[in-house]
């Protein structure tokens, strides 16, 4: 049995051996001879493989770049706050209404306003991981992301994918 504070088992701290009972014993040997029919070097050159591969894997999603915004971008923005006590957060929602990006802030920092109608226009700052676009879709069904129409877009009556 291992002990915390002393980081090892007391056996092994007094005489320095472990322990061992009859069962351990032949588990131990039914262990060594599956060890010896094993090719460990192929084994290990696998196991090398897979770990560069998926360091590879985890170094390029973490060096992607972040997503970036423009002012006037239509978004939802996380929920940080927790809900009433004694409520399961389970099925609320994630994210909050709509908002548009009125300013972008330097270290990915934004100003949002609030679009609901009939409220306040209250405005916050808002970080780029508490952010999630949202999606507006065209007549062929392809999203647009983040689309907001210029006046002269508005005048023309062209949309988002019509600009070149």
């Amino acid at each position: 049995m291992h002990n915390k504070s002393i980081d090892t088992n007391p056996m092994k701290a007094l005489i320095g051996v472990e322990s061992r009972s009859v069962a351990v014993a032949r588990l131990l040997e039914e262990v060594r001879e599956i060890v010896h029919q094993l090719d460990l070097a192929k084994l290990r050159g696998r196991m090398k493989e897979n770990i560069e591969r998926k360091q590879q894997e985890q170094k390029e999603r973490y060096d992607r770049a972040a997503m970036t915004y423009k002012a006037g971008a239509l978004i939802f923005v996380r929920i940080t706050s927790d809900p009433i006590m004694g409520s399961s957060r389970k099925l609320h929602p994630k994210f909050k209404r709509l908002f548009q990006i009125r300013k972008v802030l330097m270290n990915d920092r934004y100003e949002v306003e609030d679009l609901r109608e009939g409220y306040k226009r209250d405005r916050t700052i808002v970080a780029a991981d508490n952010i999630k676009p949202w999606i507006t879709f065209q007549d062929e069904g392809l999203p647009v992301m983040n689309c907001t129409p210029t006046a002269e877009e508005s005048a023309n009556k062209k949309g988002c994918n019509d600009r070149n």
